[in-house]
């Protein structure tokens, strides 16, 4: 799946930004003590920022420029 049809999933409520990105932490915890290919994780600060896109996208605010344009096809 791409970023725009990962995008019109999250805008059509089908799936959020913390999910998304809390399914990209449980691939690098499964992974990533066998290739060892991480220095730093910023977990936290990842879903908490997913956490406040979520709200922007329920309350229909405008998205900050690097979460993608809405008009992207």
């Amino acid at each position: 799946m791409n970023f725009n049809s990962l995008r019109k999933e999250i805008t059509k409520n089908n799936a959020s930004v913390k999910e998304l990105v809390s399914d990209i932490f449980e691939k690098i915890d499964h992974k990533d003590p066998e290739i060892n290919s991480y220095i730093c994780i910023t977990k936290d600060s990842a879903i908490e920022q997913a956490e406040n896109i979520d709200k922007l996208i329920q309350n229909n605010e405008e998205l900050p420029p690097p979460c993608g344009d809405a008009n992207c096809d």
